[in-house]
């Protein structure tokens, strides 16, 4: 395929402009964390227009279309007032001029649905305000009628009694003309029309517990629906007499989405409990429970988490699915995308391609090129006739040559078991081992994945390597363990230590000189390391953490967008007052005074997901006990820290407190260290 650059309009220009520092001087914290130029393009079914998300002023995120024909580039803006900004988020077309999408407000609320033409994208149309809005489907009979789930009043976190419409974007009124739930919206009516036509169908709501989430069949239709009562899930299908239960049990199954025959989900098997192999993903009859054919099954992977790739014609069909595995992957059924996957392979070949989005000939498609020291460039690629046309670096003020490999690893844990994650060196080495910086993930039923990482490479090029352990929890390789390690925490952090001691056994890292740091369930594994391996560690930072699960469940119990959570944790973890000694056992409160490393804690002070209470606590523990500590907490900030301008403090602080805690500590002339 020969390569041509698609000439540069403004939004490109301003991107391509932002060039690497020079060579000789170190990499500025903000150029680690600014937005990416261009953020998940989607191709408009036509294959003409892409519909992208590029930063603006002020820390916004703004929305613009491509035409790939004239090159011509077309945007809006969302509008900040003296007191709130806002950004546009989760875009997705409806058909070939129009769109739709979402409004968040201060990087914390969501703002409302809104549809635009392509034409004429600085006038949106306010389908919903103030709520949170999810798109369900978009119908292939009808897609200027989307199906969205209304499921809570944004500002106040409840489900609504009324659902206020605006008629304009100025205009604040509100009118009663739902009870929340599932609905269906005209896309195309104007500001100047009655709310009350927005809405052309309600549909019914399930029974038998809390909605927590609602598909679309392969033709964009209403056709799933998940309830939560007291921790257990129960998936329900719509008929034409409502809401039926589907006759198996939800713990068995990992249920993806619908497939592209009707009536069929995706699925991942039922795990051995004889830990015998990883499950497969199947397709799963959902009318009467039966599994059916195996769609995919790998030897060292549960395929988890999985992206399916549906075409666009009409119902589907599957045509591939991207998976996890020593690095991204993606696996083809169809044989022509498998060809074009091999021959964009060898077009790239240091580098993972990825097919992103597709028009509904499946002849053109978005292209994303990525590695572990490039965060990326974005194509589009003809198939006929064949033509490959770059349209963006995301991060062109980065060089890669001064980005540091990630390498994949394995190691054994206390029990035996084979654990993996990622090493990353310092950019700039030496003879000896290098200080380390622990960095466990979040979730914990997430994973950490090859590719290029903004926290890693930035604390690599500060002369520290990174370790990323994809400890027991983790996604992928839940198969290797019993089930109940999925909530066995303390077992979580003695995988982390058994790394750690792996690397300094390796000469990966020097043994005097290790941090660790995390956010969220990684905030909780930073400080077990400092309240259990306070020796290993000469320093913790822990950013948004949880450390104590019962009053997580407490406030979870009682906050309405969080029930669903209190019922699944009082299921897996217990009753605090009836097992109190596993909730002492998991809470690192309770070995408080082991801490005697400094210890860096970071929170959002509107922190839903986790209370900043729990940090307040820490810093009071710290301080009666005189342990060194450093705190940031910031008012404007949610469960992690999404504003450019707070991410760039703090980082520059964690930078300053790794480099005082992990310098070198002075020797005596024998070369004995004096602590």
């Amino acid at each position: 395929m020969g390569a041509a650059v698609l000439p540069a309009s403004t939004p490109l220009e301003r991107a391509e402009a932002m060039t690497p520092v020079p060579a000789d001087q170190p990499i500025p914290v903000i150029d680690f964390f600014r937005p990416r130029s261009f953020a998940n393009p989607q191709l408009n079914p036509a294959g003409t227009l892409v519909a992208t998300i590029t930063p603006g002023k002020n820390d916004s995120a703004n929305l613009i279309i491509l035409d790939l024909v004239t090159g011509k580039i077309t945007g809006t803006r969302a509008d900040a007032t003296a007191d709130a900004k806002y950004d546009i988020y989760d875009v997705r077309w409806l058909n070939d001029h129009r769109l739709l999408f979402r409004l968040g407000q201060d990087k914390i609320y969501a703002y409302g649905l809104f549809s635009a033409d392509a034409k004429t994208l600085h006038r949106p149309v306010p389908l919903d305000r103030y709520d949170v809005v999810i798109p369900v489907g978009i119908p292939n009979k009808d897609p200027l009628k989307p199906i969205v789930w209304i499921r809570f009043e944004a500002h106040l976190g409840t489900r609504p009694s009324t659902t206020g419409m605006s008629a304009g974007a100025g205009n604040s009124r509100s009118v009663e003309v739902s009870d929340g739930g599932v609905v269906q919206m005209d896309a195309t009516k104007n500001r100047d029309e009655n709310d009350l036509g927005l809405i052309t169908k309600r549909f019914p709501e399930p029974k038998g517990g809390v909605p927590i989430w609602y598909g679309a069949d392969a033709t964009g239709e209403l056709a799933y629906a998940v309830t939560m009562k007291d921790g257990v899930g129960t998936l329900h299908r719509l008929t034409n007499d409502g809401w039926q239960p589907c006759p198996f049990n939800m713990d068995d199954y990992d249920v993806f989405g619908a497939s592209d025959r009707p009536g069929e989900l995706i699925a991942l098997e039922p795990a051995d409990p004889k830990l015998g192999h990883p499950r497969a993903l199947i397709r799963l009859d959902s009318v009467t429970g039966r599994p059916g054919d195996v769609i995919y099954r790998d030897e060292n992977y549960n395929p988890d988490p999985v992206r399916l790739f549906m075409s666009r014609r009409t119902g589907g069909p599957l045509l591939g699915l991207s998976v996890h595995r020593k690095r991204p992957e993606t696996v083809w059924l169809d044989p022509q995308y498998a060809a074009l996957q091999s021959e964009l392979d060898r077009t790239f070949p240091d580098a993972t391609v990825r097919i992103v989005s597709c028009d509904r000939t499946d002849n053109q498609f978005l292209v994303y090129v990525f590695s572990d020291r490039a965060p990326g460039r974005y194509y589009h690629c003809q198939r006929s006739p064949a033509k490959l046309t770059l349209l963006v670096d995301t991060a062109p003020w980065l060089d890669p040559k001064r980005q540091a490999p990630m390498k994949f690893l394995a190691y054994k844990s206390r029990d035996g078991t084979q654990i993996e994650g990622y090493y990353t060196a310092p950019v700039t080495r030496s003879a000896s081992p290098p200080p380390l910086v622990v960095l466990p993930h979040g979730g914990p039923w997430v994973r950490d994945v090859w590719g290029w990482n903004s926290e890693v490479q930035f604390l690599a090029s500060r002369g520290y390597a990174v370790f990323q352990p994809n400890y027991r929890g983790s996604s992928g390789t839940g198969w290797r363990f019993p089930e109940e390690d999925q909530w066995a925490f303390r077992k979580m952090h003695d995988d982390v230590t058994d790394g750690v001691r792996a690397l300094i056994k390796s000469g990966l890292a020097d043994p005097d000189r290790i941090a660790i740091m995390g956010g969220s369930f990684g905030g909780y594994l930073a400080l077990c390391g400092a309240a259990y391996e306070g020796q290993l560690y000469r320093c913790a930072i822990t950013l948004a953490g949880v450390f104590d699960w019962e009053r997580l469940m407490r406030e979870s119990r009682y906050d309405p967008t969080n029930q669903s959570e209190f019922g699944i944790l009082h299921r897996r973890l217990g009753d605090p007052k009836a097992q109190q000694a596993r909730f002492e056992e998991i809470s690192p409160f309770n070995a408080i005074d082991k801490i005697t490393i400094p210890i860096f804690v970071a929170h959002g002070r509107k922190d839903r997901v986790v209370s900043a209470a729990q940090s307040d606590r820490l810093v009071s523990a710290l301080k009666k006990r005189n342990v060194p500590h450093e705190t940031m907490f910031v008012s404007n900030e949610s469960h992690g820290f999404g504003n450019l301008d707070n991410r760039v403090e703090l980082y520059t602080r964690i930078e300053a407190f790794l480099a005082r805690h992990l310098a070198p500590r002075a020797t005596t002339g024998a070369g004995t260290p004096v602590h």
